[in-house]
C-alpha cells in the first residue's frame, strides 16, 4: 500500500481521540490517514504512524511491538501514562510517546517534522542516485536495489565492493533518498579509530566512566533518527562486535561504564571491501553480528566489471575537474579513450577520478592526450603492488618490533599500536598479499 507523500497514519484502538485527529491535520497541513486494518498499517508506505489508545498505555505495548518490522516510523499516543509505562513503548519499538492533552503541541510538532522529512525526498528518490555514475546494465540494478531499500529505513543495509567503487556516496545516496533525509548522516571507520576508543566513540560513555567527567554521548546517540555507516566494521574489538549485535537486535545501546540500556532509532550501514564470510571462518567477526549485517546486502562491481561505464564517468570527471582548474572547453582525445578503456583501473572510480586530475593540471592545451594520461597509468599498475609489499613489510617489522619490547605479550603490544589483538596477530602472518594492514597507515577509503 502507498501513501501519498509526506502523509501521516493513525491507527486506533477505540475512538477518544476521534476528534483529535481533524484538527490536527487542519493545523499542520499533514494528512492523517485513519485506518482500521493492523496488517494494512503494518505495510504501508508513509511518514510515520501513530497508534492510540485510551488510559493506560500498557494497552499499546502488544501492537506496538507487532509494529516493530514496519517500514515506518511509529509514535504512540494515550490519555494517560507514566514514566515507566514510556520506557516499556520505547523497548518495544515506539520512537515516542505523547499524553494528550498536555503534549499536544508536542504531538503537533511531531507530525509536522516527519512530513516534512519525508516529502520532498519521496519526490526526488531518484536524483539522490545521480551521483552513482554510469550507464550500465550492472550500475542500474545497483542503483534499483538502492532506490526500493533506501525508503524502508529501518533496514540494516551491507554494502560490498572493492576500495574506490564509491560504497560511501552509495551510502549516502540511500541516506539522502530515505525517509531519514532530515536527520543526522555520521560516518565512522572502525579501522581508523584506536580500540580503546571505538567502544566510547561510538557508545558513549556514563557519567564517571572516566574520571570526574559528565556523561558523554557517541556517535550513534549523535545519529539518532538518521542513520551510521560503519565502514571495515571487521576490524572492530570483540566487545565492540557484541554491542553492536545488541543494536541490530534490539536498537539498544549501553554506554561504556554504564548498567542501563538506552533505546535508540538509528539505520546502520556497514561498508567493507573484505570478504566477511571468511573473516567469520577466521575468528575475526562474529557470525551473528554477519547475520545481522547481511539483512539486506548490496555488491558494487568495480570497474573493470562494467566497461561501459568507464568513458562516461572518465568524461563527467573532466568536465568537473576542468572547471575546477580552469582549463576551459577540455576534452578527451582520441588516444586518450582508447587508453583509458584498455585500462584495468585496479583504483576502480578513485584511480580513474585522480587520473583525469592529474591530465587536466599537466595538460597545456583543451586537447586532453594520451600522453598526460599514459605516465600516471603506467605508474599505477606497475608499482602499486610493489609499493603495498613495502609497506606491509614496514608495518610487519614495526609490530614484530613492539611485541618484542613487551617481551612477547601481544595484548600489551595490541594496546600499544591502538590496534586489537586479532588484528595484531593478523598481521604477524607471513603473507605478502595481507592487504589489511593498510589501515595501520592510512584511513581506508571507500
Amino acid at each position: 500500500m502507498q501513501t501519498s507523500p509526506g502523509s501521516v497514519l493513525v491507527f486506533e484502538l477505540d475512538d477518544a481521540h476521534a476528534a483529535v485527529w481533524p484538527r490536527l491535520a487542519a493545523e499542520t497541513g499533514v494528512e492523517l490517514r485513519r485506518m482500521s486494518n493492523l496488517v494494512a498499517f503494518r505495510e504501508a508506505e508513509g511518514a510515520a504512524g501513530i497508534v492510540a489508545a485510551t488510559g493506560d498505555a500498557a494497552r499499546l505495548d502488544a501492537i506496538v511491538r507487532e509494529l516493530q518490522c514496519a517500514p515506518i516510523e511509529i509514535a504512540a499516543v494515550a490519555s494517560a501514562a507514566d514514566h515507566r509505562a514510556a520506557v516499556a513503548l520505547c523497548r518495544a519499538g515506539a520512537s515516542d510517546l505523547f499524553v494528550l492533552d498536555r503534549e499536544y503541541a508536542s504531538l503537533r510538532e511531531w507530525i509536522t517534522s516527519r512530513a516534512r522529512a519525508v516529502a520532498p525526498h519521496v519526490a526526488c528518490q531518484t536524483d539522490a542516485f545521480r551521483g552513482i555514475r554510469g550507464e550500465s546494465d550492472a550500475i542500474e540494478a545497483v542503483r534499483q536495489h538502492a532506490a526500493r531499500i533506501a525508503q524502508q529505513s529501518h533496514a540494516t543495509v551491507l554494502i560490498i565492493g572493492e576500495q574506490g567503487t564509491g560504497k560511501a556516496m552509495l551510502a549516502r545516496a540511500i541516506h539522502n533518498a530515505s525517509p531519514r533525509a532530515a536527520a543526522a548522516f555520521i560516518d565512522v571507520d572502525c579501522a581508523a579509530v584506536a580500540e580503546h576508543r571505538l567502544e566510547s566513540e561510538l557508545f558513549g560513555r556514563e557519567a564517571g566512566a572516566l574520571a570526574d567527567r559528565g556523561a558523554e554521548p557517541g556517535l550513534i546517540d549523535a545519529a539518532r533518527g538518521g542513520t551510521i555507516v560503519l565502514r571495515s566494521v571487521e576490524h572492530a574489538s570483540p566487545r565492540v562486535q557484541a554491542k553492536l549485535v545488541a543494536l541490530l537486535s534490539d536498537r539498544t545501546i549501553r554506554r561504556e561504564g554504564g548498567t542501563t540500556d538506552h533505546r535508540v532509532d538509528v539505520r546502520v550501514i556497514a561498508t567493507t571491501h573484505a570478504d566477511l564470510a571468511r573473516c567469520v571462518r577466521r575468528g575475526e567477526l562474529r557470525r551473528d553480528l554477519y547475520s545481522r549485517l547481511n539483512i539486506v546486502a548490496i555488491n558494487v562491481p568495480p570497474l573493470r566489471a562494467r566497461p561501459a561505464d568507464v568513458l562516461p564517468i572518465a568524461r563527467h570527471y573532466l568536465g568537473v575537474l576542468s572547471a575546477k582548474h580552469g582549463l576551459h572547453g577540455a576534452r578527451l582525445t582520441p588516444s586518450a579513450e582508447r587508453l583509458i578503456r584498455s585500462h584495468t583501473w585496479p583504483g576502480n572510480i578513485r584511480e580513474l577520478r585522480d587520473a583525469i586530475e592529474r591530465a587536466v593540471l599537466f595538460a597545456s592545451e583543451p586537447d586532453v592526450g594520451a600522453s598526460a594520461l599514459r605516465s600516471i597509468t603506467d605508474h599505477h599498475s606497475l608499482s602499486d603492488d610493489a609499493r603495498l609489499e613495502r609497506l606491509n613489510a614496514i608495518i610487519r617489522r614495526t609490530v614484530l618490533e613492539t611485541v618484542d619490547v613487551c617481551g612477547g605479550n601481544k595484548s600489551d603490544a595490541a594496546r600499544r599500536l591502538g590496534i586489537s589483538r586479532t588484528r595484531l596477530q593478523r598481521l604477524l602472518r607471513p603473507d605478502p598479499r595481507n592487504r589489511s594492514s593498510e589501515h595501520l597507515a592510512e584511513r581506508a577509503d571507500d
